[in-house]
Order: C-alpha cells, then sequence, then structure tokens
C-alpha cells in the first residue's frame, strides 16, 4: 500500500527538500545551509518545521537572553562574568 506524502505547509516556500543516495536533506533556500540526512521524507519535513519553530524563540536582545536564563542585572559590567552568587546582592533602590 503506497504511503502519503508529507504536506509542507505554505510558510515553508524558503526551503527544499532533496532526496539523495544517503537519505532526505532540505535545504534553506535564504541561506544555501543543507540538514540531514534523514531517513525519510516525512523525517525531513518534521525537522524543517521544529527548526523553524525553534527560530521564532531566538531573543532579540542581550538582555532577553539573560532574563530567559535567570540571570538578568547578575553580569559584571567590568569582567562580562556572572558575579559571584555566594556574595550578597545589594538592590539599587
Amino acid at each position: 500500500m503506497p504511503r502519503a506524502k508529507p504536506v509542507i505547509a505554505p510558510e515553508f516556500d524558503d526551503a527544499r527538500i532533496l532526496e539523495r543516495r544517503d537519505g532526505f536533506y532540505w535545504q534553506s533556500k535564504e541561506t544555501g545551509k543543507e540538514f540531514g540526512p534523514f531517513d525519510s521524507l516525512a523525517a525531513a519535513v518534521e525537522d524543517m518545521e521544529f527548526s523553524a519553530d525553534a527560530e521564532l524563540d531566538v531573543p532579540d536582545t542581550l538582555e532577553e537572553a539573560e532574563a530567559d536564563l535567570g540571570v538578568e542585572g547578575y553580569i559584571d559590567p567590568e569582567t562580562g562574568e556572572l558575579e559571584d552568587p555566594s556574595l550578597p546582592r545589594l538592590e539599587d533602590h
């Protein structure tokens, strides 16, 4: 019984699926970067969709990234390192 091909949503028009001897790949049309090989077309499409979702969660600023990690305000401005957590932190009010 033939299997149905996965449907690629229109929002993925900026990528293409390639089939080679060693498996399936997907390629970003913007960057030309290839991802794969995958055992099946469905696996390549699934990875492409997952990668697109993951890109949406990238913070735009350093402050957003620090907030996501829970270290906002803990960066020493002189060294760029995390402040020593064993020292008491005095808040400026």
